[in-house]
């Protein structure tokens, strides 16, 4: 199994597949339930995907404040 496989979600509803760019744009909302484009049905995020948004920008702020303060230059 891939670690950090990304899978464009499917309405569970209409079984359409979302596009690469209404994905992005879904990922930061803030409200848990997230409308299906083209049936209206609202889908929910699963565990596995709210842990990875959630540490994503986590660890990227870490690594730039660990470039910034430990720069040799």
């Amino acid at each position: 199994m891939e670690l950090w496989r990304f899978v464009m979600p499917i309405c569970q509803h209409c079984h359409h597949k979302w596009s690469w760019m209404q994905t992005f744009k879904r990922l930061f909302t803030i409200r848990r339930a997230i409308k299906c484009m083209y049936c209206g049905e609202n889908q929910y995020q699963s565990v596995r995907s709210r842990k990875v948004t959630f540490f994503l920008p986590l660890v990227s702020s870490f690594m730039i404040a660990f470039i910034y303060l430990f720069n040799p230059s």
